[in-house]
């Protein structure tokens, strides 16, 4: 047996048994070497020595009973702060700098609990620097504070979709939104109810991977909403591990695109996604890449006449390159061009604004739902159709207007933020 491994109630409870027997033995005077029971005992059950005597202490120690211990569960567990969270602490933090107070982690996570969220402090900080946070001076004191440029991306998109909106808050043009998605074959609930000591009989680790590929239609003008007729893809992915936009690349994206997602949407959509690698692909023409060769970008510059030291290293040759040169153009954005469809990107660490991701938690809690024993591949694709069904129009819209109500909450406050800071 490994060492450090915990032991199972069943474990121990036969260590303690079968020492019980071999004190029988010793008192009977049968013929077997009965002068060590203990050892007899660890070389019966493979455990060592110490693991047995230690076990025996503690049964001894109680009246010769076993307690039960709760199993540890396998694996890294499920993350503690997922974007779920975040939105919850963003909100928590703006609410905070309107109030004028300062905000710290231990503050946070007192108030995470007060909404029964649980967090370890250093898994709450990661998830803050990753999301586009950083503990900086404010007002000559110490707090928690957005980064600029994630303010500055979130100010833009903001106004970028108020420019496609009517007065009283109608789409002009139809808002697309797509996104990718996983699913595993083992997906399912995590609690159960269950007999104290018991165990579940459910496959370790996560198992095959689906990948899927959808988009959903805002379309006010001609009152449509829901699922893209279409646009639905999934495949197995050859990977169960990692970031799932592993399984995806440029190639098998603009060929989704072409033939299942523009053909289905209307001319002059406005289509909304994140951003993925593979979104951002730059077309051949444009200049700098990051794979650009430092000749080349010391080439470009002098036939311009744009002065440039020698000893510049290739990062700031890249730099004062991008700075001269036209804006990027990205492959994805000049294939929506033809169907005369417009790109945007939704702000980083935003998953809230993105009405897709909300319709993923549907369909995801329902295949977990449904789950009934069977870890399979086709049991899974099975289950898909269903689960996507769930979402039906009605059930998209309000999902449209629950994002619209944090797309104006955000506009507001920043806006607050902003004069409190130039006070």
């Amino acid at each position: 047996m490994s060492q450090g491994k915990e032991l199972t109630y069943e474990q121990k409870q036969a260590i303690v048994d079968v020492k019980k027997y071999m004190d029988y033995e010793t008192g009977q005077g049968k013929l077997v070497s009965t002068a060590k029971p203990a050892l007899r005992t660890a070389q019966a059950l493979n455990f060592s020595l110490s693991t047995v005597k230690s076990v025996l202490s503690d049964a001894k120690s109680n009246q010769g009973m076993v307690q039960r211990t709760n199993r540890k569960p396998r694996g890294h567990g499920t993350p503690k702060v997922g974007s779920h969270e975040i939105a919850i602490v963003r909100r928590m933090i703006q609410d905070a700098y309107l109030r004028g107070e300062l905000v710290t982690i231990p503050k946070l996570l007192h108030w995470l609990k007060e909404k029964q969220i649980f967090a370890t402090y250093f898994s709450l900080r990661r998830a803050l620097l990753r999301n586009g946070f950083y503990f900086g001076k404010a007002y000559r004191r110490d707090a928690l504070k957005e980064r600029e440029d994630v303010i500055a991306n979130r100010r833009k998109y903001l106004a970028l979709l108020r420019s496609n909106r009517t007065l009283n808050g109608s789409t002009i043009r139809p808002e697309v939104y797509i996104d990718e998605t996983f699913v595993n074959v083992n997906h399912r609930k995590q609690l159960t109810w269950n007999e104290e000591g018991s165990l579940v009989n459910t496959p370790s680790g996560v198992g095959a991977r689906l990948i899927i590929i959808d988009a959903i239609i805002q379309d006010d003008q001609s009152r449509t909403y829901g699922w893209v007729k279409g646009a639905h893809l999934h495949f197995k992915s050859g990977r169960r591990t990692g970031d799932y936009h592993g399984a995806m690349q440029t190639e098998n994206f603009t060929k989704w695109m072409s033939a299942q997602l523009l053909p289905y949407v209307p001319r002059h959509s406005l289509i909304i996604l994140d951003n993925a690698p593979y979104h951002n692909t730059l077309t051949e023409d444009t200049f700098p890449q990051s794979g650009s060769k430092k000749a080349e970008l010391q080439q470009w510059l002098s036939e311009r006449n744009i002065p440039f030291e020698e000893w510049l290293l290739k990062p700031a040759l890249y730099d004062l390159c991008r700075q001269h040169a036209s804006p990027p153009t990205y492959v994805i954005d000049e294939l929506a061009a033809t169907f005369s469809c417009e790109i945007l990107r939704t702000p980083q660490y935003h998953p809230e604004l993105q009405p897709i991701e909300h319709v993923w938690g549907i369909v995801k809690s329902d295949i977990a739902s449904t789950q009934t024993g069977s870890y399979t591949m086709s049991s899974l694709q099975e289950r898909l159709l269903p689960a996507f069904q769930k979402v039906t129009s009605e059930t998209c819209q309000r999902i449209f207007a629950h994002v619209r109500q944090e797309e104006e909450r955000y506009w507001k406050v920043d806006e607050k933020l902003d004069e409190m800071d130039t006070e």
